[in-house]
């Protein structure tokens, strides 16, 4: 009996390490994972900020900018320039990290508790002006004319984006 027990507090616990830099133990995933994830997403991913640098550029000329439904889609496409920046740092960076690159490894462990909520804001902010377009379509579409010119006006759109952001 004494034995077991003092072979018991012998016992030392494994050392503790980081695994920030560990990667799975299949390699046919992480050629999948990297293919994906670290280029596939990548090109998805800069197709997708162009176009919305694009979108933004669009719907804020000044021939643009003075119909409400065109601030909302700018409003959007700032919004989801934002998101896919984000993803791009937690899903491409995260599939490159694995693969003997410790810089990268230490971008995302120190960068990811901080670009996860920011992604998640981005991501409900996206959320309310595409509920905040519908209803903007819904009064230019279904209610009367003094509606639409009491709530469809550019200033409206500025004071719900900015109480949008700021929620």
């Amino acid at each position: 009996m004494e034995a077991t027990t003092s072979h018991l507090l012998d016992f030392e616990p494994p050392p503790i390490f980081c695994n920030s830099c560990l990667g799975s133990t299949d390699p046919e995933y992480l050629t999948y994972n990297l293919a994906v994830s670290g280029v596939l997403l990548a090109i998805v991913g800069m197709i997708g900020l162009i176009g919305n640098v694009l979108v933004v550029k669009t719907y804020l000329h000044p021939e643009q900018a003075i119909h409400s439904t065109s601030i909302y889609l700018a409003a959007l496409g700032f919004s989801d320039f934002f998101l896919v920046l984000t993803a791009m740092f937690l899903f491409v960076l995260e599939a490159w990290r694995h693969h003997d690159y410790p810089t990268l490894a230490y971008m995302y462990v120190i960068g990811a508790p901080i670009i996860f909520p920011v992604a998640a804001v981005f991501q409900t902010s996206s959320v309310y002006f595409c509920v905040a377009a519908a209803v903007d379509c819904f009064i230019i579409v279904v209610l009367p004319e003094s509606v639409k010119q009491l709530y469809c006006t550019p200033r409206q759109v500025h004071l719900k984006y900015f109480t949008i952001v700021l929620y």
